[in-house]
């Protein structure tokens, strides 16, 4: 009798609690989601440069009333964001996404200290989700490598392909840059979609036993992360770049790119620029004739510093860009003051309903003779490579300057909307979207690929599951393959 008392007050008091959730759960109305529509679509109108770009953003303004029209009387703030990222995804711009610091404010210069995050880093290896660390307190059963299957009774691939709709990274209809970048950024897309938890149910398969596990894992803050991966895989913050030699191979080097911005304080990016001269003194010492260039997962940063790398890699001028423009009714109604005399100073140039940057627009760079290098040179990239990753990828392929080599990349290869951001605050929902203001229009032969397509390697070699089960690096192992082919020619 007391077992049954008590079993019945629990479903009692369980009940409560979901109807507690239910009213708390705030649903916006269907005059909200109208206002915030208008305020996104009028955004985006006057912000964006690269809206006449791809066939579909010609139509972009019936796309908007067709939204419009088949709104529901009300919908959650994640229903409502779901509803209307076909429109962020017909801009064909990987810069263009949703923010996933929407609920909290990032205090300045720190990120929110979120609670109850997943604890494991993720990778896509041949269609399968597989676990590359692990962050909980449980190493018994979460072995290196495991495949993850579920997460909270969800399937892991139904899981990202909601999560990929946040458009946090990858150009054109590149698919499976959108899912990289949602793995790339998963705990916090998806505290983003489900909310902070105090724990998670998983279910993994044990690849080395090919077992089946279910457990359930803590929630924990990303401090508390970074120190069990300091801890557990003794690994250290890494710098822009990092330059290696090959063993029993004297004439190759490789120069790992991790991103086009330094990673300490470096303001006006002279560490950078020093850090690269450097490098390429050493390759001249060295008399280096083969170097492999790794962008992958490299998400970008500064355009300057792809010039300054290029600079030492082309024996006469270049143009990188045609032109560099942004809206002008931006300049006119959204952009701050900071912003437009940082455009004066940059010689901003108004034109018929733009503004043209005359620094970039149609420069011609002088190279680096002194320390540069003329030899061989493969560049990989992958699904991970975005936006100043391909910029120096692109030139690279239409000049057949370097041998591209891995996957499609994420970023664009003829145009790219970017530089500064303007974050578009929607009133009722609370959803922040990115929208660059800049747009480059490259100095590439256009007719070597579609634009709806990332950069297209020269030699496309995916990875491999048995490979990386094993630890082999396939894409690189290829590379140096191919340099030992040449090395045997000569």
């Amino acid at each position: 009798m007391q077992l049954k008392l008590s079993l019945q007050l629990s479903l009692q008091l369980t009940l409560l609690t979901c109807c507690c959730q239910t009213a708390n759960a705030q649903l916006l109305t269907h005059a909200q989601m109208l206002s915030d529509i208008k305020q996104l679509e009028e955004d985006i109108m006057e912000i964006h440069p690269g809206l006449q770009y791809y066939e579909s953003t010609a139509n972009l303004q019936a796309l908007f009333e067709k939204t419009r029209n088949s709104l529901a009387d009300s919908l959650s703030e994640i229903d409502f964001l779901l509803h209307i990222a076909p429109l962020i995804d017909s801009l064909k711009c990987g810069h263009t996404g949703f923010n996933v610091y929407t609920q909290k404010k990032p205090k300045f210069l720190n990120k929110p200290k979120f609670k109850g995050l997943l604890p494991l880093h993720l990778v896509e290896v041949e269609g399968k989700v597989l676990i590359r660390r692990n962050m909980s307190n449980d190493t018994i059963h979460i072995l290196p490598k495991s495949e993850l299957l579920e997460v909270n009774d969800e399937a892991i691939q139904s899981i990202l392909e909601k999560l990929s709709q946040l458009n946090l990274g990858s150009d054109g209809n590149n698919q499976t840059g959108k899912i990289s970048y949602a793995l790339k950024n998963f705990r916090l897309a998806y505290r983003m979609f489900y909310g902070e938890r105090d724990s998670f149910d998983i279910k993994f398969r044990q690849i080395e036993k090919d077992s089946i596990v279910n457990i359930r894992v803590a929630g924990k803050t990303v401090p508390e992360m970074t120190k069990t991966i300091i801890e557990r895989y003794k690994l250290r913050p890494i710098g822009a770049f990092e330059l290696r030699l090959v063993k029993d191979m004297d004439k190759l080097a490789i120069l790992d790119i991790n991103r086009f911005t330094s990673t300490k304080f470096d303001p006006f990016q002279i560490g950078f620029r020093k850090g690269l001269k450097r490098v390429f003194k050493t390759l001249k010492a060295n008399k280096t004739e083969h170097l492999i260039i790794d962008l992958r997962n490299n998400p970008g940063g500064i355009v300057n510093n792809v010039v300054q790398l290029q600079k030492y890699i082309y024996d006469e001028r270049f143009v990188l860009v045609h032109e560099a423009r942004l809206n002008r009714k931006y300049y006119k109604s959204d952009a701050s003051f900071g912003n437009k005399f940082s455009y004066f100073l940059r010689g901003a140039k108004k034109k018929k309903g733009h503004l043209r940057f005359r620094p970039y627009s149609g420069k011609r760079y002088r190279v680096k003779k002194k320390w540069g290098y003329d030899g061989a040179i493969i560049v990989l990239i992958n699904e991970g490579s975005f936006s100043a990753a391909c910029t120096f990828s692109l030139f690279a392929k239409s000049n057949e300057r370097a041998i591209l080599l891995g996957e499609e990349a994420g970023g664009s290869y003829h145009i790219v909307s970017a530089g500064s951001s303007h974050i578009s605050k929607l009133k009722h929902s609370k959803l922040n979207i990115r929208i660059p203001v800049v747009r480059f229009d490259y100095n590439v032969r256009t007719d070597l690929q579609s634009p709806l397509q990332g950069v297209i390697p020269d030699i496309v070699v995916p990875k491999n599951l048995e490979d990386y089960l094993n630890g082999v690096d396939t894409q690189m192992q290829a590379a140096i393959n191919l340099i030992k082919k040449f090395e045997a020619r000569d």
